[in-house]
């Protein structure tokens, strides 16, 4: 068996005790057998040593933030322990080395049905574990050998290339002899015709003066631009760093989705209003006009359109009032970064006057301390303010249930 044959492959259930186990019995197990994912060990002990390269262990009922407690006993009498996630209904370990078994525990869940379904062990045999070392002992003496032979044919071609270097050396040196000659030649016919126009050389060579000035003019002006072009935006980004106008974008995202959701409500709570209104100067002319006018009747047919306008408007009203209280929130919540913000470019700007710190530098210690204010500022929130309590919306739904059942 060769390295480039030998691959991994899931260890049968030969290899484990106690193969009468139900926890057992999922090894490899595609037959639709399965166990319940309580929260306990679920051990596997092998006959004899095992390289285990992954562990993969299938099961249902479990979401991505459930996590599996893995640990593996090595021969030499280590332990690996790990806390994996659960991914796709799947845990899935890397390893790389002899163990002599393993265990794992799901995290409890209440309520819904978890089950084991699958545990596979992926590796090596002992057997085929020593196969492996040989063949690699194998392959590092080929590659001792062909890697000598390789150094012997370098030396060769370094030798070669350093004569052929030579070779090319000398054609370059009389290459540039003739070319040294030729170009004696040339300047002296050329002397020749200078030393006859010698004022037009001067005057040409003035009109380059003045062009290579010209350049230079309008190169300083393009470096000035560039450079206030560089300023205005360090500016920028120093007053709007990119954690504050992300957080600002999201805020703005965020308004535009309360306003969208809340403008059905707060028009419900205007027409149910408006309907009432109307209805009850209907109700004044009914009496103003009306000589016999049963008020009992009048009473009893309005209750159920008065109850259920009263939980409309509640409902609503809590609704829009909840996502107002949401935009106020952002924005202070803006505010509050936007004065983080400011107080740490003026300390930096203030404490580094005159002193011999870069732009970048000057950048770096405003970062610093705006983070180190920032975290200050995390300090001092209480943790009720953190509490997860879902979206605006499912807060405000589940605020106008509490009201009719009468929860605080």
């Amino acid at each position: 068996m060769t390295v480039e044959r030998l691959k991994p492959h899931p260890i049968e259930i030969t290899f484990f005790s106690k193969r009468s186990n139900k926890a057992t019995k999922l090894i490899n197990s595609d037959d639709g057998f399965s166990v319940d994912g309580a929260h306990r060990w679920y051990a596997y002990d092998l006959v004899s040593p095992v390289y285990l390269t992954e562990l993969r262990i299938e099961a249902s009922g479990y979401d991505s933030w459930h996590k599996f407690e893995v640990e593996i006993d090595h021969i030499d009498g280590t332990k690996h322990i790990e806390s994996v996630s659960v991914d796709s209904n799947a845990v899935t370990l890397s390893l790389g080395k002899l163990a002599n078994g393993f265990k794992f525990r799901p995290e409890s869940r209440w309520v819904f049905k978890t089950e084991i379904l699958s545990v596979v062990a992926s590796g090596y045999t002992l057997e085929e574990f020593h196969s492996l070392e040989w063949s690699v002992k194998q392959l590092d003496i080929k590659e001792n050998r062909t890697a000598e032979r390789e150094r012997v044919f370098a030396e060769k071609e370094l030798a070669e290339s350093e004569l052929d270097e030579s070779i090319s050396e000398l054609l370059k040196q009389n290459g540039q002899l003739t070319a040294q000659k030729d170009e004696l030649v040339q300047s002296n016919a050329s002397l020749d015709a200078q030393v006859l126009d010698k004022g037009a050389i001067q005057k040409d060579v003035e009109r380059e003066i003045e062009t290579l000035q010209k350049q230079r003019r309008e190169v300083k002006a393009e470096i000035a631009e560039d450079e206030k072009f560089h300023s205005n935006l360090t500016k920028k980004l120093r007053l709007f760093p990119s954690e504050i106008s992300g957080f600002v974008e999201q805020g703005n995202r965020n308004i535009r989705s309360y306003l969208i959701i809340g403008t059905p409500f707060a028009a419900v709570f205007f027409v149910i209003l408006w309907s009432l209104f109307s209805s009850s100067i209907d109700l004044t002319q009914l009496w103003r006009n009306e000589v016999d006018v049963d008020i009992w009747t009048i009473f009893l047919t309005r209750i159920p359109f008065v109850l259920v306008a009263v939980a409309l408007i509640e409902a609503c009203g809590f609704i829009v009032g909840r996502l107002i209280f949401e935009i106020v929130k952002i924005n202070r919540q803006r505010l509050e970064f936007s004065k983080l913000s400011i107080v740490a470019k003026d300390v930096v700007t203030a404490s580094v006057v005159d002193s011999s710190m870069t732009d970048e530098e000057r950048f770096g210690e405003e970062t610093k301390l705006k983070m180190q204010l920032l975290q200050e500022h995390m300090k001092s929130r209480s943790s009720e303010e953190f509490k997860y309590t879902g979206s605006a919306i499912t807060s405000a739904v589940i605020g106008v249930a509490n009201r009719f059942s009468g929860n605080k």
